[in-house]
């Protein structure tokens, strides 16, 4: 059985992409909903989740 070629697609082709944490910030500030930045490994840019990042543990 041959395979099915499929293109990889990472969710960040669907996510506002911003070029800086502090833009990213920004952005989130104007929503009630809690959501942090992240530097996404895919693409370089940021991002926005509603998953509070852990702290590293000591």
């Amino acid at each position: 059985m041959a395979k099915a070629p499929f293109k990889r697609v990472y969710s960040c082709t669907i996510k506002k992409r911003f070029k800086t944490k502090n833009a990213a910030k920004n952005h989130a500030a104007k929503y009630e909903t809690p959501t942090w930045p992240y530097r996404c490994e895919f693409c370089g840019g940021w991002h926005l989740t509603k998953k509070k990042p852990e702290r590293p543990k000591k």
